[in-house]
């Protein structure tokens, strides 16, 4: 006698796998959907958290600065 798992039986565990997967992800869209419908300034948060993170990717990227000098601390510098 084997050791090794039984033959023909894979496809069971793939489709009991995709199955499980699928109610966990039908049941966080339930969540996700419920908490929205339940905020009525959703959208307003959604709004400025993007134009939040649009001013810091703006600001990261030097977008904005005058003359063109380079940042303290950006690297170019070898003195401790």
């Amino acid at each position: 006698m084997t050791d090794a798992a039984p033959q023909g039986y894979g496809w069971v565990s793939i489709v009991g796998t995709v199955i499980g997967m699928l109610v966990v992800a039908a049941l966080a869209w339930r969540l996700v959907q419920r908490q929205e419908q339940g905020d009525a300034a959703f959208e307003e948060k959604l709004k400025a958290d993007d134009d939040r993170a649009a001013r810091g990717r703006a600001e990261e990227s030097g977008a904005g600065r005058e003359g063109g000098d380079a940042p303290p601390g950006d690297g170019t510098s070898r003195t401790p």
